[in-house]
C-alpha cells in the first residue's frame, strides 16, 4: 500500500490546533477521544506498522513498532521513555513481532510471530529468558500472534497457523492447550488476539477468520463465542486485538470495519466507536488495544501509525450476565459433568442439559449414559426478575469410539525445473505422505515459505539446497535436496566494469572514466555521493583532498548491476595554490 506523503504533516497540525481535554468523536459513539501521538518513521516516537499494546502495573505503556522490529515504551500521556530490539533472529531482536503482555512485576512478554517464539524481557528491555521455535509439538509455534499474562504468571498464547492456544509458566515451561482446528465451539480458523478477565477468570480470544470471540475458562474450557460477519452491533470483519476493563468491559478492534466494539463479559452488545479514516477517533485497521489503570482505552491505528486514547462508556456494576463452563465434556459413556455457573447477577438458576433433563441448582452434577453431542443452556433469573440466557451447542460431546494414533508424515517434494538463468523461478510441489498439516521450506537462499506448493525467484546465481519440513499430529519429517537448483547468470543482463586513467595524485586531480561494461543501454556514475552523470565515459576533476568512492551502475531491459573503485587525493603540495572553492567534484565531459 502506497503512503500518502502529505498525511502526517496535515495530521500534526490538526493535532496542534485541538482544544485541551476529552472530544467526542460522533453524537453515537460509545468513548470520548483524549489524545494521540505518533507518526510513520524510524525515529523515536514514530511508527510502522504498529500492532500490540500492553499497559504495566504502573501505566507504562509498551507498544510493538512492528514494522520496525523493536519495542517503544511510554508514559500514559504518549511520551517517550525509551526502546529496545531490531531486525534479526538472535536475543533481543525479533522479525514482524505481533503481540505484546506484561505481567504484575513489569516484566514484558513478546510473541516474536515470524521466529516462531516467545521472548521476555524486563521492563528495561534486558533479556530475560525465550522459548518456542517453528513446528507442531509442545511449545513449539506457526506464527504466534498474541501473548496475554493472567494474575497468577500464566502465559497464554495463540499459536495462529496450529490453530490452538498454548499455555506457559513463567519462565517457558509448557503447561497445557487448547482449541482445535475448525469452527465449531472451542475451535479457531486462526486465533490472533488474546487477553485475561481476572475477575471472571475468563479468557478472550479473537479469531479474524472466523470473525468470533471466544471465551474460555483458564483450564481451558470454552464458555461461549459470539459475532459473526458483518458491520452491525456484535458483527465483525477481522477482529484483532482484545483487552479487558476492570469492570469487565471486552474491548476488541473490528480491525477491517475500522472501529471498536465493547461487550460485557457474556459477548452482550455495549457500546462502539470508529469510522474509516485518519480523524480525530477514526482509524485505519485498528490493531492492538489496551485499557490503562485509570480506565481509559488506549487504541493502536496501525495504518495511520498512531496510538489515539479514549474514554469508554461504563455499564452498571450490577447488570445481570448468564455464563458457563463444565469439566470434563468428552469422554466415554457414563461421562460425570460437573457444571460451573459462572454467571453474574444471578438469583436462580434453570439449566438444561440437552438430553431431556435439567436442574435447578447454581453447580449441578449431571451424567450423560449415551453417546451424542449435547447442546446445553442455561437461563438465569435477576433480583429484579429481569432474564438471561446462554446457550453453547454441541457443549459436551459422549463417545467410546477409541482415538487411532496418528501416522508420522514423510517428507518428499519435487521441482518443476532446477536450472536456468537469474531471475529463476522454480516450483514446488509437495509430495510427502502420512497427511501432513503444515509445511515449512527453505530454499537457501534465506527465504522460505509455509505455502504447501510454493513458487520461489531466486535472485542471484548460485548452488542451493532446499529443504521441505512436514508436520503432522503424529510429528514431523524433514527432506533435503542438496544442489537442487543452480542458478546461472543471464546472459542478456549487463555486466558493470570500468577503467580509471589514475587512481591517486594531488588535488585537483583529473581522471577519466572510461566504461568497459558489456550488454548496458544506460549508465549512473557516482562519485562519493558528491556528484553523478549519466555519461557513458565521463572524465572528473577531484578538487580537494580525500578519499572518493567512485561507482558505476549499469542498465539495460534486463537488470542491472555495478562496480566500484577508489580515487584518492592528496594535499596539491608546497608551492601550490590554496584550497580550491566550489564543489569538491566536477564532472567536466
Amino acid at each position: 500500500m502506497k503512503r500518502r506523503p502529505l498525511l502526517i504533516p496535515v495530521l500534526a497540525i490538526a493535532l496542534c490546533l485541538l482544544p485541551a481535554g476529552a472530544i467526542d468523536p460522533g453524537a453515537d459513539a460509545g468513548a470520548t477521544y483524549a489524545g494521540q501521538w505518533g507518526s510513520f518513521g524510524t525515529s523515536p516516537g514514530q511508527f510502522s506498522g504498529p500492532q500490540g499494546i500492553a499497559i504495566g502495573p504502573d501505566g507504562t505503556v509498551y507498544v510493538l513498532d512492528t514494522g520496525n522490529h523493536r519495542v517503544q515504551v511510554f508514559n500514559v500521556s504518549g511520551a517517550f521513555l525509551r526502546q529496545w530490539g531490531s531486525y534479526g533472529q538472535v536475543e533481543g531482536q525479533f522479525n514482524a513481532p505481533l503481540g505484546i503482555a506484561v505481567d504484575a512485576a513489569s516484566n514484558v512478554y513478546v510473541a516474536d510471530t515470524q521466529n516462531h517464539r516467545v521472548q521476555k524481557f524486563r521492563s528495561n528491555g534486558e533479556f530475560v529468558t525465550s522459548w518456542g521455535s517453528i513446528g507442531l509439538g509442545e511449545g513449539r509455534f506457526q506464527c504466534p500472534a498474541g501473548i496475554a499474562v493472567n494474575a497468577s504468571g500464566t502465559v497464554f498464547v495463540t499459536d495462529r497457523n496450529n490453530r490452538r492456544v498454548q499455555v506457559f509458566s513463567p519462565s517457558g515451561s509448557f503447561l497445557t492447550k487448547m482449541g482445535s482446528a475448525g469452527t465449531g465451539e472451542g475451535q479457531f480458523a486462526g486465533p490472533a488476539g488474546i487477553a485475561v478477565d481476572d475477575r471472571h477468570g475468563a479468557l478472550l480470544v479473537t479469531d479474524p477468520s472466523s470473525n468470533r470471540v471466544l471465551r474460555f475458562s483458564f483450564d481451558g474450557v470454552c464458555t461461549g463465542s459470539w459475532g459473526t460477519a458483518g458491520k452491525g452491533d456484535r458483527q465483525f470483519a477481522g477482529p484483532a486485538g482484545v483487552a479487558v476493563g476492570s469492570d469487565g468491559t471486552v474491548f476488541v478492534c473490528d480491525s477491517n470495519n475500522h472501529r471498536v466494539q465493547g461487550f460485557r463479559p457474556d459477548g452482550g452488545y455495549l457500546l462502539q466507536w470508529g469510522s474509516e479514516g485518519t480523524g480525530i477517533g477514526q482509524f485505519y485497521r485498528p490493531a492492538g488495544v489496551a485499557v490503562a489503570p485509570d480506565g481509559r482505552v488506549l487504541v493502536v491505528d496501525s495504518i495511520a501509525d498512531r496510538v489515539q486514547r479514549f474514554v469508554p462508556r461504563s455499564y452498571p456494576e450490577d447488570a445481570l450476565i448468564a455464563a458457563f463452563g463444565a469439566s470434563p465434556v468428552r469422554g466415554a459413556p457414563p461421562l460425570t459433568v460437573v457444571f460451573r455457573d459462572e454467571s453474574s447477577g444471578a438469583t436462580s438458576w434453570s439449566w438444561s442439559f440437552g438430553d431431556g433433563s435439567g436442574s435447578g441448582e447454581q453447580h449441578p452434577v449431571h451424567t450423560y449414559t449415551k453417546n451424542g453431542e449435547y447442546t446445553v443452556s442455561l437461563a438465569v433469573t435477576g433480583r429484579s426478575g429481569e432474564k438471561a440466557n446462554a446457550t453453547r451447542a454441541r457443549f459436551v460431546s459422549v463417545s467410546a469410539l477409541s482415538i487411532l494414533r496418528p501416522s508420522v508424515p514423510v517428507a518428499d517434494f519435487t521441482a518443476n525445473q532446477t536450472e536456468g538463468p537469474a531471475p529463476f523461478a522454480v516450483g514446488f510441489t509437495d509430495a510427502s505422505t502420512g497427511s501432513p498439516g503444515y509445511w515449512w521450506w527453505q530454499f537457501g537462499d534465506g527465504t522460505g515459505s509455509v505455502e504447501q506448493n510454493p513458487v520461489h525467484l531466486y535472485q542471484r546465481p548460485g548452488i542451493y539446497d532446499v529443504t521441505l519440513t512436514v508436520f503432522g499430529e503424529g510429528g514431523s519429517d524433514a527432506m533435503t535436496k542438496h544442489g537442487l537448483v543452480s542458478v546461472l547468470s543471464d546472459p542478456r543482463r549487463p555486466v558493470a566494469d570500468f577503467t580509471l586513467s589514475r587512481t591517486s595524485g594531488p588535488a585537483p586531480l583529473y581522471v577519466r572514466c572510461t566504461d568497459r561494461s558489456s550488454n548496458a543501454t544506460s549508465w549512473r556514475w557516482e562519485f562519493g555521493g558528491l556528484a553523478w552523470t549519466s555519461m557513458q565515459s565521463p572524465s572528473v576533476v577531484f578538487r580537494r583532498p580525500g578519499t572518493y568512492t567512485v561507482r558505476l551502475i549499469a542498465t539495460n531491459a534486463h537488470g542491472s548491476s555495478s562496480a566500484a573503485g577508489t580515487v584518492t587525493v592528496t594535499d596539491p603540495g608546497a608551492g601550490a595554490r590554496g584550497a580550491v572553492r566550489g564543489p569538491p567534484v566536477l564532472v567536466v565531459g
